[in-house]
C-alpha cells in the first residue's frame, strides 16, 4: 500500500513499504551520486533487500529518495552516505512519524548533515519542530574539490608538497627509469591488472599485521563495476605491476576505493603519487570532487582534502519514548565523548598549539610502539 503526503509547499511524499521501486537505482545516482548509497555499492544489494521507499516530489518529478527499514519500534535509514539538509530531515521525521505510529525512534544512520543542530536539545538546533535527538559522528568522507584545470590544482598544493612529489617523481625515475603509471578507462583494463592490485592490498595490510578487507565476492564486484565506470591506475616496474588505484566514477564524482603498493617500495611514497596522479586525471575527464572516502591521513589533506563529517542522528517522538531508550541514549553520549577526544587526538598533527604538539609526539611514539610489537609477532611467527 502506497500512502501519500501533501506539503505546503506543493511537495508529494509517498509511501512504498517493503518495495524498491525500479527507478530508484538511476534516481539516487543523480540525486545523491555517492558511491557508498549507490545500486552499483558492493553491499547495496543486502541493504536493499526488503527496504522500503520514501520518495518526495515536486510537481511530479523526485526531489528526495530515502531508503528505510523497519525493526520493531524503530526506523533505520538504509541509505548511507547521502547528503541531507535540516528541511529534508524535519519533512522526513514529520512524514515518518505520522504515517507510522508503531515507530518511536528514527535512526539516520551514516549521513552527511552539515545543517542539523550538533547538541542534542541545543538551542541552535535547526530543525523547525524539536523532536528529541542524538547526533554522534561516525566516520567521515574526505573529499577534495576539483577545479577546471590541473595547473589550479597545482597552484593550490603547498610548496613543500609539490616539492616532494617532484622528489618522489625524480627518485623514482632514477633508480627505476622504467617506471610507468599508465591510466584506464572502463574496458581498457585488464583482469589481471586489477586483480594484480588487489594482491597488492592484500600484501600491504598484511605487512602491518592487518586483514583486508576485500575477500572474494567484493573483489568479483570491483572487477565488474571496473569494466562500467572506472579509474584505474596501474603502477609498473620492468613490466611488472608494483601499485596502482582503483577507483569509480558517479556523475560528477570519483571515489577512490582500492590504493595499494608493493611494501618493497615504501621509501618512494607510491600511494601518495597514484592519489596525485589520479586526481589529476580526475581533472582532466570533468570531475568536480575526488572522493578519497575514509581515513584520517595527514597526506590527504595536503592533497587539498578536506573532512565531511558522516554522523548518525536518532530521532525520539518524544521524550517518553527517549527515556524508554535509556541504555540506548547513555551508550550514544558516551561514544560521542570517546569519538571526539580520538578525533581531537588524530587531528593533532595539523594544529600548532602546544598541547596539539605533545598529542602528536605521543601518537608518533605509540604508532612506533605498535610496529614495534608487530614486527616483534611477525619474527616470533616466522621462526
Amino acid at each position: 500500500m502506497t500512502a501519500f503526503f501533501y506539503n505546503p509547499n506543493f511537495m508529494t511524499m509517498e509511501w512504498h513499504p517493503d518495495q524498491v521501486l525500479d527507478f530508484v537505482p538511476e534516481a539516487i545516482d543523480r540525486l545523491h551520486g555517492h558511491l557508498l548509497c549507490s545500486a552499483r555499492n558492493y553491499r547495496a544489494d543486502q541493504d536493499w533487500r526488503q527496504a522500503s521507499t520514501w520518495v518526495a516530489r515536486r510537481a511530479g518529478i523526485p526531489v528526495a529518495i530515502l531508503l528505510f527499514r523497519i525493526q520493531g519500534h524503530t526506523l533505520t535509514l538504509v541509505s548511507e552516505f547521502v547528503r541531507l539538509d535540516a528541511a529534508l530531515i524535519q519533512q522526513f521525521t514529520d512524514a515518518a512519524f505520522q504515517a507510522l505510529p508503531k515507530v518511536h525512534l528514527i535512526c539516520l544512520r551514516r549521513v552527511e548533515a552539515p545543517e542539523f543542530g550538533p547538541v542534542a536539545g541545543s538551542k541552535g538546533s535547526n530543525t523547525s519542530r524539536s523532536y528529541p535527538y542524538q547526533r554522534l559522528r561516525r566516520t567521515e568522507d574526505i573529499v577534495v574539490d576539483l577545479p577546471p584545470t590541473i595547473e589550479e590544482y597545482e597552484a593550490k598544493l603547498g610548496k613543500n608538497m609539490r616539492r616532494n612529489l617532484r622528489r618522489y617523481s625524480k627518485q623514482l625515475d632514477t633508480d627505476f627509469p622504467i617506471y610507468r603509471y599508465t591510466l584506464y578507462r572502463q574496458q581498457e583494463i585488464g583482469t589481471e591488472d586489477l586483480r594484480q592490485i588487489i594482491a597488492l592490498n592484500h600484501a600491504r595490510m598484511a605487512d602491518r599485521n592487518i586483514q583486508s578487507r576485500i575477500d572474494e565476492e567484493e573483489a568479483e564486484w570491483v572487477i565488474r563495476l571496473a569494466q562500467e565506470c572506472s579509474i584505474v591506475g596501474v603502477a609498473t616496474i620492468d613490466g611488472k605491476v608494483c601499485g596502482g588505484a582503483i577507483g569509480f566514477r558517479i556523475g560528477d564524482a570519483y571515489f577512490m576505493d582500492i590504493i595499494a603498493h608493493d611494501p618493497a617500495y615504501n621509501g618512494y611514497r607510491l600511494s601518495i603519487l597514484c592519489y596525485y596522479t589520479t586526481i589529476c586525471e580526475g581533472i582532466k575527464r570533468g570531475g568536480k570532487r575526488f572522493h578519497l572516502l575514509l581515513g584520517r591521513y595527514e597526506y590527504k589533506y595536503r592533497l587539498l582534502c578536506e573532512d565531511r563529517d558522516i554522523v548518525q542522528i536518532d530521532l525520539y517522538r518524544n521524550r517518553w519514548q527517549m527515556l524508554c531508550y535509556g541504555q540506548r541514549v547513555l551508550r550514544t553520549a558516551a561514544s560521542v565523548r570517546l569519538h571526539d577526544a580520538r578525533t581531537w587526538l588524530l587531528d593533532a598533527e595539523r594544529r600548532h598549539d602546544p598541547w596539539s604538539r605533545r598529542a602528536s609526539l605521543m601518537l608518533c611514539w605509540l604508532r612506533h610502539l605498535k610496529r614495534r610489537q608487530l614486527e616483534g609477532r611477525s619474527s616470533n611467527q616466522t621462526s
